[in-house]
């Protein structure tokens, strides 16, 4: 998963899914992933648990629930 700026989307099947609870570095929100992520890409396991909900679980045990965006778009375009 992409997370240079924090943990916010995935691109899945085609289409942008936002995380339901956006993680971020405690010190600069929205500039960074919190501790212990990888910075720009973060390893894991992506599942989908049904039409509307997915899963990110990386290696170190955090997990972000996804759903689909309304707007197939990334939430913003992170540089």
């Amino acid at each position: 998963m992409y997370v240079h700026c924090g943990v916010e989307a995935a691109q899945i099947d085609g289409r942008w899914w936002e995380v339901i609870e956006p993680l971020y570095r405690d010190d600069q929100p929205g500039l960074g992933p919190p501790p212990g992520w990888s910075d720009p890409e973060q390893d894991g396991v992506l599942t989908r648990l049904g039409p509307e909900l997915a899963e990110f679980r990386a290696p170190h045990g955090a997990v972000v629930q996804l759903r689909p965006r309304n707007v197939d778009a990334p939430p913003r375009i992170c540089r």
